[in-house]
């Protein structure tokens, strides 16, 4: 649905990352239901918490009406063994 209210927050002061240039960004959904924001990785690496929160307004003011929390792992390298010839 067009025109609704989401916030994205990303946990960590930053230190993990940042959504278009801080912990919080804010927006409205495009014509297609959705918000984009650019994810910045920090100095950290580990696992960060990424929330998003959809807004309604029924006329007593804004309240989270759905609600979604994702783990990202950053900094993650894999070694895989080296086979000799």
């Amino acid at each position: 649905m067009a025109g609704q209210s989401v916030t994205i927050g990303v946990d960590g002061d930053g230190q993990y990352g940042t959504v278009m240039g801080g912990e919080i960004a804010s927006g409205l959904t495009n014509v297609n239901g959705q918000f984009t924001t650019i994810f910045t990785t920090g100095t950290l690496v580990g696992h960060v918490g990424v929330r998003a929160d959809l807004y309604y307004d029924q006329g007593s003011g804004s309240e989270v009406v759905q609600s979604a929390h994702q783990e990202i792992i950053l900094g993650i390298i894999l070694y895989l063994p080296t086979i000799p010839k």
